[in-house]
């Protein structure tokens, strides 16, 4: 036996690696492994599905613009030439170190940025959506949140409460939810995807503001898209924190352009309880 076997077991886990995704595009052979070539195929098709089924469900849409511009009728010089030509590089550059959807989803996207040059510069709009899809994926595996959803009925008492009642309202921010400054939109990109409508080059090229959320009914990652104002409320909380409205309200003014900060009172109220009412509502905040 050898007398370090876990250095053992980690060299013939390597080996074995070469061999299956033949890193760096080429196969070291029988002398790294011997294993017979029917027997390595199949190994090989198992995991290309395997990968290929963990990405399209960390990066559904992004994958549909991916298979729709490689396959368009003007394609860009340097594209792929297929999906699955992309994911077999990825497989050959940067093989993941281990099998969690979330691990491989960022060294995909990792390799992807560097990797996928063409593609990019075609589709600028495809780097935010799978920052925004990377983030959906987060909301449906962060762990459990503090605190609670409330229903309808309590929401409608909320919004309905005096203002003294509401400003001492506690709200704890879900460690689930992420807030993303985008240079496109998106979340309207996203669902044109998902509806099969593939818009052309650019027609999103406006900046984003959205805060992901896990969905309090469904349990779905959910987009809400926000002005600066409103948006701001929600970075004022740091996932996985509890605050009281007040002074959620005082972090938020100190942090608003002055603009904002000099409007009147009944504004402000109206955006800061709006922001919290819809993040109750969508799950970025809860009652404790």
């Amino acid at each position: 036996m050898s007398a370090d076997p876990a250095g053992a077991y980690a060299a013939t886990l390597s080996r074995f690696a070469d061999r299956l995704f033949r890193s760096g595009g080429s196969d070291p052979g029988d002398a790294a492994l011997e294993i017979p070539a029917e027997r390595l195929e199949v190994y090989r098709e198992l995991v290309r599905r395997g990968y290929t089924s963990m990405l399209r469900f960390a990066y559904p849409m992004s994958f549909r613009l991916i298979a729709a511009e490689i396959t368009t009728s003007d394609p860009a010089p340097g594209l792929p030439s297929s999906v699955d030509a992309v994911i077999a590089r990825f497989l050959e550059d940067s093989p993941a170190a281990n099998h969690s959807t979330r691990h491989i989803a960022d060294a995909f996207r990792t390799h992807f940025d560097r990797e996928q040059g063409p593609l990019l510069a075609r589709r600028p709009e495809l780097a935010d959506l799978m920052t925004l899809e990377r983030a959906a994926l987060g909301a449906l595996y962060a762990f459990d949140d503090p605190g609670r959803s409330p229903g309808g009925d309590e929401l409608a008492a909320l919004q309905a409460s005096a203002v003294p009642d509401f400003l001492a309202l506690r709200v704890c921010r879900a460690p689930s939810s992420t807030t993303l400054r985008l240079a496109h939109e998106a979340t309207r990109l996203h669902h044109r995807l998902a509806h099969r409508d593939v818009p052309e080059p650019g027609a999103h090229a406006a900046p984003e503001r959205v805060v992901v959320s896990r969905d309090p009914a469904s349990l779905e990652a959910r987009f809400t898209t926000l002005d600066e104002a409103p948006f701001r409320a929600v970075l004022a909380v740091p996932p996985g924190a509890e605050t009281s409205v007040e002074a959620l309200a005082a972090a938020w003014l100190e942090d608003l352009p002055e603009a904002d900060a000099r409007r009147d009172e009944a504004w402000q109220l109206t955006t800061l309880a709006g922001a919290v009412l819809t993040g109750l509502h969508a799950g970025w905040f809860r009652l404790p």
